[in-house]
């Protein structure tokens, strides 16, 4: 519960002010700053408000964390990019707040973990790999793949399709006709043709 009395004293002894049975000292507050803490966070943990905690911080003359420990941000996470993880799983092994964490990937991506995680997801989904793969590499549960496989309608046969699309082009761009995709993709030349068909409309 936060204490939301604001009478105070100065400890001598200990160089920190006491709000009401709470004693917050520099040094915890530099100590809580470097380990990336937010200033909700150690209101939270010291039980005060985020008022007192700025007021502290003007107090002491420190700098406000998001200022001060923006370089030591980016190396606690540099570790952890491209694992896909998620801001509450970032939290959980960083120690970061959810605001350094967010600062940090739209700085970097201009997009958040969350959303980094979702364009992977659907890159994959596009590929042939089974769901269980692509859960492992993007960190979700298999059914969770598999949900959004069929809202997103990028089951196998669709996967197949496209798939198939993609190898048509890319034939086409190295410069063999018809006669020689059929053969060597073992599908007809009308099959060819539909396709090709079916993507001039798409566009």
């Amino acid at each position: 519960m936060i204490n939301t009395n604001y009478n105070y004293f100065f400890n001598a002894n200990s160089n920190a002010l006491n709000f009401t049975g709470v004693a917050i000292s520099k040094v915890k507050l530099e100590r809580c700053f470097k380990e990336g803490k937010s200033v909700a966070d150690v209101a939270a943990m010291f039980g005060v408000s985020e008022g007192k905690i700025y007021y502290l911080i003007k107090y002491f003359g420190l700098c406000t964390p998001k200022y001060k420990n923006y370089d030591s941000v980016k190396s606690i996470l540099a570790p952890y990019s491209g694992q896909q993880l998620s801001i509450s799983r970032l939290m959980e092994l960083t120690g970061l707040s959810r605001y350094s964490i967010s600062k940090y990937y739209m700085d970097k991506y201009s997009a958040s973990p969350s959303d980094l995680r979702h364009k992977q997801m659907i890159a994959l989904l596009k590929t042939d790999l089974p769901n269980k793969e692509i859960a492992d590499i993007v960190n979700m549960s298999p059914k969770t793949i598999s949900v959004m496989r069929q809202r997103l309608k990028l089951g196998t046969r669709e996967r197949k399709k496209e798939n198939l699309l993609n190898k048509i082009l890319e034939k086409i761009r190295l410069g063999l006709d018809k006669f020689q995709i059929a053969e060597d993709l073992h599908i007809s030349i009308s099959t060819i043709n539909r396709y090709l068909k079916k993507a001039r409309s798409a566009n």
